[in-house]
């Protein structure tokens, strides 16, 4: 096929789209999910567990009372696809939103970033829980009262599993519109080396 003119014409005008297309297409899912979703995702994660931290500091039940802090916790949904846990300054869970924690509850848990955070910094970090068994993106924020002293912490985290449902969301949305784009590209050279043929 490829010997005639005509089968040359319509090689010369798929083969750049056969091989352009699908670079950019991987070129653009690894910028998507490393510069845009991945960063985004993390800065979402900073700003909810600082809100919480403030809010928590203002709720001073919770740091005297950990049945308290376990009740307000199961009473409700308050953190979708993630952990949501309350610590105090010791880093002993006080409470926490996942039930397989229960049992984890009144004990000291290592803490990544906890120096950090013992600063006044909310750190966010991507780390491998071993708890878990998974990788996890996690935020750890300090929680002061009013004079500064630290109460506790509050520590926000999505699973793999959770950040990876999102990724793979704008990756078959990016391969449907490549593919559909590859197709219409193909058959529009393929016309278009036949009539210059």
């Amino acid at each position: 096929m490829f010997k005639s003119l005509r089968g040359r014409f319509i090689l010369s005008h798929i083969l750049p789209l056969l091989v352009v297309i699908p670079l950019m297409g991987v070129a653009t899912t690894y910028l998507i999910e490393q510069k845009i979703l991945l960063p985004s995702l993390l800065s979402e994660l900073k700003g909810n567990a600082l809100v919480l931290s403030r809010i928590a500091a203002r709720e001073q039940e919770i740091w005297k009372d950990p049945g308290y802090a376990e009740r307000l916790l199961t009473q409700g949904s308050y953190y979708e696809n993630g952990r949501l846990m309350l610590l105090d300054s010791n880093q002993v869970l006080l409470a926490s939103s996942e039930p397989s924690d229960a049992s984890r509850v009144g004990t000291k848990i290592d803490l990544p970033g906890v120096d950090s955070a013992q600063a006044g910094q909310v750190v966010v970090q991507l780390i491998y829980s071993k708890f878990l068994q998974n990788d996890i993106a996690d935020a750890l924020a300090p929680v002061n009262d009013e004079n500064g002293k630290l109460l506790g912490f509050v520590r926000l985290s999505y699973s793999r599993l959770s950040l990876l449902d999102q990724i793979y969301q704008v990756r078959y949305l990016l391969i449907g519109v490549l593919a559909a784009g590859l197709l219409l590209g193909s058959l529009l050279g393929i016309a278009l080396a036949i009539n210059v043929s």
